[in-house]
């Protein structure tokens, strides 16, 4: 999350800044008293919902180069910077570690910049103010640290580069760096009023420094090193007529609108008043390097969940809007459609009844006429074949000359119209043929077992027959159905009855 509002701190107090697409708006200066205090907080309360960011640069920033065992897992690695971080500076809450690289003579140790805000009574009471107001704090940055960034915006290679930046007219920020890595900043007041105070400052801090960089060992005896000078108008013009390169020290000076211009915004600046082009950076790029503690940044979580659902809800909006656009597309597509179905409707019905009235007039209606039709195509398909039906009977009669056939009925129909009517098991859907045989015996003893084997006989000759399901006997000569009832009466045996017999054939439909 970008960073709208910086807030410059220095040892004078707070400087507060809006940085928009090119330009860096002046907000306001607020001294460290209650006074100044209160009125920061009265210029919050006015608009306390804008992304914000601390911009620090004061003395009591302390640097320590060390190495710490190499470890891969990245939660073991912060755990042991942590607590590192937690033995070196044990009176202060703003503090961090940066990775600088291996140890060139062992490759198992890391090198590790630590740094920390040595002096949190500086800082704590504009927190305290930024909690209080509920702002979403991004993070409290080290404009040393801020350094790094704006070296590499301005492509300084040099092996040993010494930066120096003027902020707030008194204040020079002197930053070394070793092929590009920061390696020390430190900050020095300015002081006096004479027009070569900028001049003479420089000179002795730069000597100064060579000798203490000599003393930790950063710098080599010999090396020349890069002085970087980033200023502007008459302080510029006087340091370059009063700076000269010698063995040790060669200089390069860089305007300032020059800067401004590099990093993307293009005011006009005072030379000594850099504090605009770090904050500028600040806003457009969040160095790793975050000394804001978890519970400072907690508004600062809430405002990012909250834009992120703010832009969910707007996605599904859109979403249910555009699908609204489609609906009501589709139903007016829809309305045409069905518009032009009725015209054609109309039409069609317009010609059909022309049609119809041309047609001469017909003894049936069309609806009489397709049930006959129906009728009749039902009947072919289910057309009896007694051919098949007759040659069975015929050549089983032909085998039990003492039958004589008295009449023979045949019925054709769906099998389950005909399951109906017996207990026979037929192909569900299928055509089904039933012949019903009325006979009786020519010749009759009046031996009723033998008449009964006659007929059994008779009816397993059918069943022998492939093209026979089954056969069931319906009447006997005599009835012996558990449920019938015996009757009779006193006559001579001449007038005794026939043995009549009834027998229902199931043939199959392959006949």
């Amino acid at each position: 999350m970008a960073a709208k509002r910086i807030f410059y701190i220095n040892g004078n107090g707070l400087f507060a800044f809006y940085c928009d697409k090119r330009d860096v708006v002046d907000l306001g200066h607020f001294d460290s008293s209650a006074e100044g205090i209160a009125a920061f907080g009265e210029q919050l309360q006015q608009a306390p919902d804008v992304p914000s960011a601390l911009l620090v640069d004061v003395v009591e920033e302390e640097f320590r180069s060390d190495t710490i065992p190499h470890v891969q897992g990245r939660g073991d690695r912060r755990k042991l910077l942590e607590r590192k971080l937690a033995t070196l500076f044990r009176q202060t809450p703003f503090r961090s570690a940066r990775l600088i690289g291996r140890e060139p003579k062992d490759k198992r140790r890391d090198r590790v910049l630590f740094t920390a805000l040595t002096r949190p009574q500086s800082i704590e009471p504009w927190l305290s103010e930024l909690g209080r107001h509920k702002v979403p704090l991004v993070g409290v940055y080290s404009l040393a640290m801020l350094t790094q960034l704006l070296v590499k915006k301005l492509v300084i290679d040099d092996p040993n580069a010494l930066l120096l930046t003027i902020q707030q007219r008194h204040l020079l920020r002197q930053s070394f760096f070793s092929h590009g890595v920061l390696k020390i900043s430190r900050l020095t007041p300015l002081s006096g009023d004479d027009e070569d105070r900028y001049l003479n400052v420089v000179l002795h801090e730069v000597e100064r420094n060579q000798r203490y960089l000599g003393r930790l060992q950063l710098l080599e005896f010999g090396k020349p090193m890069a002085v970087v000078v980033i200023s502007g108008g008459e302080p510029l013009q006087r340091l370059k007529q009063g700076c000269q390169d010698s063995a040790r020290s060669r200089y390069h000076f860089i305007d300032i609108n020059e800067v401004a211009e590099k990093i993307g915004f293009a005011p006009s600046i005072p030379g000594d008043q850099c504090e605009r082009c770090f904050a500028y950076l600040l806003s457009r790029n969040l160095p790793a390097t975050n000394y804001a503690p978890s519970e400072s940044r907690t508004y600062s979580r809430f405002y990012t969940s909250r834009k992120l659902m703010v832009a969910v809800s707007v996605v599904l909006a859109m979403a249910a809007m555009l699908w609204s656009l489609f609906s009501i597309y589709e139903g007016q597509q829809f309305r045409q459609r069905a518009v032009q179905v009725e015209a054609q409707t109309g039409v069609m019905a317009a010609e059909y009844q022309h049609e119809a009235a041309e047609l001469p007039a017909l003894p049936y209606s069309p609806r009489v006429m397709a049930a006959a039709v129906a009728a009749e195509r039902q009947l072919a398909q289910h057309k009896p074949q007694t051919l098949g039906a007759l040659t069975i009977i015929g050549a089983s009669l032909s085998r039990h000359t003492n039958i004589d056939l008295d009449e023979l009925q045949w019925r054709v129909g769906l099998a389950d119209e005909l399951m109906a009517q017996g207990d026979v098991p037929a192909p569900a859907g299928g055509r089904d043929e039933v012949a019903l045989i009325k006979a009786h015996l020519k010749r009759f003893p009046r031996n009723y077992q033998a008449a009964f084997d006659e007929v059994e006989a008779f009816m397993r000759t059918l069943e022998s027959d492939r093209r026979v399901r089954r056969v069931e006997a319906l009447v006997l000569p005599l009835e012996i159905a558990p449920a019938s009832s015996l009757a009779g009466e006193s006559q001579r045996f001449g007038d005794l009855p026939q043995a009549n017999f009834e027998l229902r054939v199931w043939l199959n439909d392959d006949q």
